[in-house]
């Protein structure tokens, strides 16, 4: 059976996409939304950045993790009971990685425009998660609700 992530699946180059592409698009966007000078953005990017890629590790070694457990019938409950430490021990080292980081980005650019830029760093993940998936509908019924919300707010 083919893998996904071989020539023909979901994380095929399409478009032009590259995981270049996607960081330099991110960077620009985070960069207008949360306000960043020049400096802001040298001095922030590649923390958040490593922050990204430490987390993803971390998120893969969970879920790897899991996956062996839930495959394979043959461990012994000590062995479940040593996977489930493991995962949690995952997430302790993925809380610690962002609250330490997170404090290093807010020394860097402060509250507001660290704020700014998570947000806008995960609005940007859905709007490209909903462009490669041609999931426009979901979009427009969020909009919808924001405006209704925006209207029933304003009496």
């Amino acid at each position: 059976m083919a893998s996904p992530h071989r020539a023909g699946g979901p994380h095929r180059p399409k478009d032009g996409f590259t995981p270049q592409k996607f960081r330099k698009e991110l960077q620009t966007f985070i960069t207008t939304e949360a306000g960043f000078s020049p400096q802001e953005s040298k001095a922030f990017f590649p923390l958040f950045f490593e922050m990204k890629a430490t987390l993803r590790n971390l998120h893969h070694k969970k879920i790897k993790a899991l996956r062996v457990a839930a495959s394979n019938a043959h461990l012994s409950e000590k062995d479940y009971n040593r996977i489930l430490d493991q995962v949690a021990s995952f997430e302790k080292q993925k809380e610690k990685v962002e609250r330490d980081q997170l404090s290093r980005l807010r020394r860097l650019v402060g509250a507001k425009k660290l704020l700014k830029a998570l947000d806008a760093d995960e609005r940007f993940g859905r709007r490209m998660f909903r462009s490669m998936t041609g999931d426009k509908a979901s979009h427009s019924d969020h909009r919808a609700a924001q405006q209704k919300g925006r209207s029933s707010g304003n009496r």
